[in-house]
């Protein structure tokens, strides 16, 4: 018999974990609510951070975690040994390919640069019809009011077609973002 391979979605967010608790509660409640809706969770291999939170509650709640890690970046964050499945690469590139390759959707958190390259990689593959994949962006508190300004920005300068809003989705909560997942 063959085990059916869940929807796995791949979080991006920082390997930081921003100013107050508030970032730490939600990306925790982030992590346990996939695993609570059967999702698994494919995301970049850190303990730092919101990466280590979610991927510890996802983890915890009984959701099976992928971890992608490059390896050099040892140096600078840790790995998480506490995964299900570890995938590790050359560099940031591979990385990015790999989680696309493993992911069925992509649910954005709160993050830094590396979260913004991984949110523009995504989004402009879909543009160039790379994937179909589903991408959530989760406005928490309003953290990516600043990009969806600039996306705005983009479209309404004509530097990008608006069709590529179509590729992705801006949600205010994790239900909204779940209730997405789930359709």
């Amino acid at each position: 018999m063959t085990d059916k391979v869940k929807h796995r979605v791949c979080v991006f967010c920082g390997a930081r974990t921003g100013p107050s608790a508030d970032y730490r509660e939600i990306t925790a409640e982030c992590g346990r609510k996939l695993a609570a809706n059967g999702f698994d969770l494919v995301y970049g291999g850190g303990n730092a951070g919101l990466m280590g939170v979610v991927s510890k509650a996802a983890h915890d709640a009984g959701a099976h975690v992928i971890g992608i890690f490059p390896v050099f970046l040892e140096e600078y964050e840790k790995l998480n040994h506490d995964l299900d499945n570890t995938i590790l690469v050359d560099n940031m590139s591979r990385r990015k390919d790999m989680l696309l390759e493993h992911a069925d959707s992509f649910l954005i958190l709160p993050g830094g640069f590396g979260t913004l390259d991984e949110i523009f990689e995504v989004i402009t593959l879909a543009a160039l019809h790379q994937h179909d994949k589903r991408i959530i962006i989760f406005n928490y508190k309003g953290y990516w009011d600043p990009l969806i300004a600039l996306l705005e920005h983009v479209y309404s300068n004509e530097f990008a077609s608006v069709k590529v809003k179509k590729s992705y989705t801006v949600v205010k909560t994790l239900d909204e973002a779940l209730a997405i997942l789930k359709s």
